[in-house]
């Protein structure tokens, strides 16, 4: 994962983001917050 500075505050976001704003409303709740945690699991630390 390749991350860069998040201006000054000494903290690193990666490259690729995490959008939620699509999530699959007719899924459980419990199925797409597995999704983030998956996401969050690889390094994606930018939501």
């Amino acid at each position: 994962m390749q991350y860069q500075d998040y201006g000054k505050t000494g903290r690193n976001v990666a490259a690729v983001g995490f959008g939620g704003m699509r999530f699959d409303t007719t899924r459980p709740l419990a199925e797409n917050a597995e999704l983030v945690r998956y996401a969050n699991a690889r390094g994606i630390n930018y939501w």
